[in-house]
């Protein structure tokens, strides 16, 4: 049974310099020639839903700075109404800073302080890259589809 029971979207703008990848918004321009502002990353959105015995928080956008409080607020009033097995699908996340990453392994260990389990799922390379280079890919459970992770 697949329930949508919460969602946000909200908009943000920043630049970001990692290593030696620069991201910049490459300005629009009007039919007249004119630059059109724009913002500098994709929208983004966070939803949950209850599946089986899991909760399946869907992340779409970067996971950064600018985005974390608002996954953070979306996870701890799921945790808050008794959901301590939490599935984070990542699969729509194009990036994820060291905020983002702090997070996941704050809601690991509030989770495993409620005898829970968190698991997440990501498919872009870029950003499982991240998890193995830092070496979180050890201490968080990664999976390659939701379907996975609920087994």
């Amino acid at each position: 049974m697949r329930h949508l029971t919460g969602e946000v979207t909200v908009m943000a703008s920043r630049s970001c310099i990692c290593g030696t990848d620069v991201r910049q918004a490459r300005p629009k321009t009007s039919p007249q020639g004119i630059a059109v502002r724009q913002p500098m990353h994709p929208e983004f959105h966070i939803s949950h839903r209850d599946e089986t015995s899991w909760t399946v928080v869907e992340v779409h956008g970067e996971v950064d700075v600018s985005s974390v409080p608002q996954i953070r607020e979306h996870v701890l009033t799921c945790i808050e109404a008794g959901r301590h097995r939490l599935i984070v699908d990542l699969m729509g996340v194009s990036f994820i800073d060291s905020t983002g990453l702090g997070f996941l392994v704050s809601i690991a260990k509030r989770i495993r302080a409620h005898v829970g389990d968190l698991r997440l799922v990501i498919t872009n390379p870029d950003v499982l890259q991240i998890f193995h280079i830092t070496g979180l890919h050890r201490a968080l459970q990664i999976y390659d589809s939701v379907e996975a992770a609920m087994e």
